[in-house]
């Protein structure tokens, strides 16, 4: 199915990989986003929007100068769209570099992802 020139809504998701994370909290967060793109409730929102997709992203951040774009956008309309970003997300490797937990750098990244979005 071809992307669509528009999309409802545009979702950067922010994974914290800061010193104070370990393993399990990691896992706790990627395991989640991926559980929670295979909730029918999300296809059906998705299926129920005025242009039928959305576009995601996923970064994983840390403190100032420690962030990345782990998924760049991908448009997701489809069932299918959905178990493949959800498979993306439980693949990622962490991206962990040590430092403190940055909320704000963290957020300013993610803010500034929004200006690659190509929808």
């Amino acid at each position: 199915m071809a992307s669509p020139a528009i999309v409802d809504v545009a979702l950067v998701l922010a994974v914290d990989v800061s010193t104070s994370v370990d393993s399990g909290d990691y896992a706790l967060q990627t395991l989640g986003i991926a559980r929670a793109l295979r909730e029918p409730d999300i296809f059906d929102a998705i299926s129920s929007g005025a242009f039928k997709a959305i576009a995601l992203s996923l970064v994983q951040w840390s403190t100032h100068g420690k962030q990345s774009l782990s998924i760049p956008w991908r448009v997701l309309q489809s069932q299918s769209d959905l178990e493949l970003a959800a498979q993306s997300v439980e693949q990622m490797k962490r991206d962990w570099r040590p430092g403190g937990t940055g909320l704000a750098a963290g957020l300013q990244f993610s803010a500034g992802v929004f200006d690659s979005l190509p929808w």
